[in-house]
């Protein structure tokens, strides 16, 4: 109960109690309270004299030394004691809640068993602020600090996992006071009752799949099985399960059984598909029926039935494809020898071998009218493997070589522009100048200077060992090295051997035993 509360509870008692409790001159009263007060101590002299008369005409049950005190408290059904302070001038004499909050109250526990698998249990009360309230068990503790409000609700779980069916107990301190109380944890993770249940049981989605769930024993394996699919998992640690099942090429509107085991318990459950797969319409759309592009192409798409080959021809090529199971297709057709340009062609659509439509198509690129061009993109490198890049622009098949007294290459123009690169097989010397042919099919087209500065006489070589010890079943020792390219290393132990020529100036290089060493 509030302080204004009891203060209103406790001026009612005043106004209908005896008025001698209280003597009449201890309260501080105000100027606006002193007629009232006369007119009170008037009609309370006059109820003190008849009492007086009853009293004394009757036996004496009264302690006098009791009755002559000067207690100003007055009981509160609430527990806190409500008086009037005579020496408060703050409050103008208002009655006052010398404890507004006990230091300690009754404290409950909220459930003495649990059959979770994570079982707890609840304590609350109330408490003066500040007070720490702790709970002990010998499987496990909790502790809180009371706030303001003076309420507390604590709740202990339990880890480890108590033994089931016993009782044992709890030491509840809340301050200076303990209180004991038992608890008792009914789950039992070797008993875990064996259920399955199902979820759906029907499915509309073209890709069905149904969920069960259930009980289990932890760790143990439950399975589904069915003509369209399976499945497994295991149950977790609080003794629940579930899975996700999905179905293979399922059947609409045939019911078919899945079947889940769990250590020996079986349990059938009953499945339909209700999907009934929209019926495609034959359709072809062509994608485009010009090409300025020296890699020209033509595309169609549309729907078919999944299955359903669809085939396109032209003089230039062909191609085909097969349908899936979405029932639509998107296909390209590049042609395998370059159209004439501006000539305008048929392109034929069949469709599981039957002509379903012909299509124009008119491809606008010229390859007699490609600008030819080379450009040299590099001419000198100090890689220790060196390589000479050239742009060619010209016509699609175009045939490039590029040749050196350290190595050449040929390449076919895929694209109207593209870089050739040759690296040279032999290392060219450092330092020395020398000339790089390109010739466009078969006729030369210049010739370009190239220097390599990569001396391999200038590296220093250098061998780093890599580890020194195994506790692999196949142990190896690597090195890291660095030399001129074309250095031969040799690695030999007692256990095997392994010769290496660098390929680059920086090596790891390896060597497994071919027979294993003593530990």
């Amino acid at each position: 109960m509030s302080l204004e509360s009891r203060a209103a509870r406790a001026r009612r008692s005043l106004q209908t109690s005896v008025a001698g409790v209280v003597p009449v001159g201890m309260p501080v009263v105000v100027r606006r309270q002193r007629m009232s007060l006369l007119t009170s101590f008037a009609a309370a002299a006059a109820m003190v004299l008849a009492f007086v008369g009853v009293a004394s005409a009757m036996p004496n049950f009264f302690d006098p030394d009791q009755v002559a005190g000067s207690d100003t408290s007055i009981p509160d059904p609430d527990g806190s004691p409500i008086v009037v302070d005579p020496d408060d001038k703050e409050n103008d004499g208002e009655l006052v809640d010398l404890d507004p909050k006990p230091s300690t109250v009754a404290v409950r526990q909220t459930n003495s068993e649990s059959d979770m698998p994570a079982p707890w249990t609840k304590f609350y009360g109330e408490a003066a602020p500040g007070t720490t309230v702790s709970a002990l068990s010998d499987w496990g503790a909790a502790e809180l600090v009371v706030d303001f409000r003076g309420e507390f609700s604590l709740k202990l779980w339990f880890d480890p996992l108590p033994p089931p069916g016993v009782e044992f107990p709890i030491l509840l301190t809340v301050g200076d006071t303990s209180y004991e109380f038992h608890f008792t944890s009914q789950w039992d993770p070797e008993n875990v009752d064996i259920t399955a249940h199902q979820t759906y049981g029907t499915s509309d989605d073209a890709e069905a799949y149904e969920k069960f769930f259930g009980t289990a024993t932890p760790g143990l394996v439950v399975s589904a099985e069915s003509p369209y699919g399976s499945a497994t998992t295991t149950a977790g640690d609080t003794g629940e399960w579930d899975l996700k099942l999905w179905f293979d090429e399922l059947p609409a509107n045939e019911p078919f059984e899945v079947v889940v085991r769990i250590a020996g318990e079986v349990f059938t459950f009953d499945f339909v598909s209700i999907h009934e797969p929209e019926s495609l319409s034959l359709s072809v759309s062509q994608g485009n029926s010009t090409s300025d592009s020296s890699s020209p192409y033509v595309r169609f798409f549309g729907t078919a039935p999944a299955g359903t080959t669809v085939a396109v021809q032209s003089p230039y090529g062909s191609h085909s494809i097969t349908v899936g199971e979405s029932g639509e297709f998107s296909m390209k057709l590049w042609f395998s020898s370059l159209p004439p340009a501006g000539q305008q062609f048929t392109v034929t659509v069949k469709v599981d071998g039957s002509t379903y439509g012909s299509y124009p198509f008119t491809s606008y690129y010229a390859a007699a009218e490609a600008s030819l061009s080379v450009s040299q993109y590099n001419t000198e490198s100090d890689s220790p493997d060196p390589w000479v890049k050239f742009i060619v622009n010209g016509p699609v098949g175009t045939q490039v070589q590029i040749s050196s007294l350290y190595g050449s290459m040929t390449r076919t123009m895929e694209s109207s522009e593209e870089y050739v690169k040759l690296w040279f097989s032999t290392l060219p010397p450092a330092g020395a100048e020398f000339p790089v042919t390109v010739k466009i099919d078969g006729d030369t087209w210049g010739t370009y200077p190239f220097t390599s500065w990569y001396d391999p006489a200038g590296v220093e070589v250098s061998v780093a060992q890599y580890n020194t010890e195994s506790w692999d079943a196949d142990p190896w020792v690597k090195f890291l090295l660095t030399g001129p390219v074309g250095t031969q290393v040799q690695i030999s132990s007692s256990y095997g051997s392994m010769t290496r020529t660098l390929e680059s100036s920086e090596e790891y290089v390896k060597l497994w035993f071919s027979t294993l060493p003593p530990a």
